[in-house]
């Protein structure tokens, strides 16, 4: 069901590996994609060239109904090789966007459009010095942004770009960098995620679990742009009647138009006034299959259980798929109401969805 495909940095494959064993890969939001898998020592691909750093790897599944049917679902590079024991190996991978994170820009941006000014970085600074192979994909981000960035990791001046345009990064299984206002497609209407107690032959999701929490309420949100030139604040009085005030402050540094501070402080508010409640489910394989969703996708959910009762559309945050040892797949997502970019990992705790860190403000 499925195969591993070994590239060089060129993206030019050179091996593959049949049923990997013990694979294990995660698609995010926000592009902190990881994978890992073992082979035996004995294997005829466990080879030191196969598995040599930064070679570029890809995923490639089987869909169970129909065997023609090939797709590559996730691409990254290796990141690090272990022997865990005296028979088998390990091998540990990050997605492509990771790469960025060891890549650094100097530029200045006055009055430039997000897309633009994001593909300008990846092909006259990053790849103009040292070629990742990862191309321009698509963007569709035309809001008007001005910074200057100097010797910044060039992941995190595109998450500033984002910051101001209200863009998304992805980068996928062709290599192509995508810059858009919303990863993702509208699936409400043809992918439903369901369980009703007691009704088991019609559910799609074999068990969720379910985390309400108040980590991340916030009812007065103040925004300052740069040199606190510009600023906005909004409050939802509703919210502080039932909850007390509770202020959330933000500085943008890259942000010089009242416009823009307006519509992030507009957006910040509508994320964070709410009670958050974040499912993550266990869908019925056999009812929905992975090749019908994808990550940012808007899907409809359904949970009616216990104290529990909501229809309502979600966005896919996060997708981890588990292969057992009978190629049987175990399917976790992540998902949450829309405007969320992402969560934090498990050992993270209880999920910062925000995602807009402190180190994105300087």
């Amino acid at each position: 069901m499925y195969s591993i495909n070994i590239l060089n940095r060129e993206n030019t494959a050179f091996s593959k590996i049949l049923d990997p064993q013990d694979l294990n890969f995660k698609l995010t939001l926000g592009g902190k994609d990881t994978a890992k898998f073992r082979l035996p020592l004995s294997h005829p691909r466990a080879e030191a060239g196969n598995f040599q750093k930064y070679n570029r790897v890809e995923i490639h599944r089987v869909n169970p109904k129909d065997r023609s049917d090939v797709r590559k679902v996730w691409v990254g590079f290796i990141e690090a090789v272990r022997v865990v024991d005296e028979n088998h190996l390990e091998v540990g991978c990050k997605g492509l966007l990771e790469l960025f994170q060891k890549r650094s820009i100097s530029r200045s941006f006055t009055n430039w459009e997000g897309g633009n000014a994001v593909f300008e970085l990846l092909n006259t600074k990053v790849n103009a010095e040292n070629d990742t192979f990862i191309s321009a994909g698509i963007t569709d981000v035309t809001e008007i942004f001005s910074h200057d960035f100097s010797d910044m990791k060039a992941v995190k001046a595109w998450q500033k770009i984002g910051e101001a345009t209200g863009g998304e990064l992805q980068v996928d299984v062709d290599f192509r960098l995508n810059f858009k206002k919303q990863i993702g497609e509208e699936r409400t209407d043809t992918v439903i995620f369901r369980f009703i107690r007691n009704l088991q032959n019609a559910n799609s999701i074999d068990n969720f679990t379910l985390l309400e929490e108040g980590k991340e309420l916030f009812n007065r949100i103040t925004c300052y742009g740069k040199n606190r030139v510009v600023s906005a604040t909004l409050e939802d009085p509703v919210s502080i009647s039932k909850f007390g005030l509770l202020e959330k402050v933000r500085h943008y540094t890259q942000i010089e138009d009242q416009d823009t501070i307006d519509r992030i402080a507009q957006e910040l508010l509508d994320f964070h006034k709410p009670e958050k409640i974040i499912p993550t489910i266990a869908p019925t394989t056999s009812k929905i299959d992975l090749f019908e969703y994808g990550i940012g996708d808007r899907v409809r959910v359904i949970i009616k259980h216990a104290l529990l009762n909501f229809d309502q559309a979600h966005r896919i945050l996060e997708i981890n798929i588990t292969i057992g040892r009978n190629n049987e797949e175990k399917i976790k997502i992540k998902i949450a109401e829309e405007g969320t970019k992402a969560v934090k990992s498990d050992e993270e705790q209880l999920a910062e969805l925000a995602e807009r860190v402190d180190d994105l403000e300087s």
